[in-house]
């Protein structure tokens, strides 16, 4: 049997939230790169260097941004599928517990 409608959007949400949240985990990383680089500029190689990590980060920052709006987007649906799935009284309920675990994921991964 296929998995539902709302399994789908479910799993949908999870993926972006965890998209979002190593795209975090990466930026934090080259900032801290940037950091050093700023304080040991010794390096002949560093002001290169400097550029790269700042262009990276800021082509993290843009996906990020992207990814943001995606969940946004993911969170309507979920919640959507989840008042239909509601109304007809159709569903699982630890299908619905799970969407509505993964909903509160969403919603508090786009307000970081």
């Amino acid at each position: 049997m296929a998995p539902s409608t709302l399994t789908i959007n479910t799993n949908a949400l999870t993926r972006l939230v965890k998209e979002k949240l190593s795209y975090i985990k990466e930026a934090q990383q080259q900032e801290a790169r940037i950091k050093k680089l700023e304080d040991n500029p010794n390096d002949e190689n560093a002001e290169y260097m400097l550029g790269q990590e700042q262009r990276g980060l800021d082509q993290t920052k843009a996906v990020s941004l992207s990814l943001q709006i995606k969940i946004s987007e993911a969170i309507g649906t979920l919640q959507q599928q989840i008042e239909a799935v509601e109304k007809s009284g159709d569903g699982d309920e630890a299908e619905l517990t799970k969407a509505r675990e993964t909903l509160k994921t969403g919603t508090d991964a786009i307000s970081e």
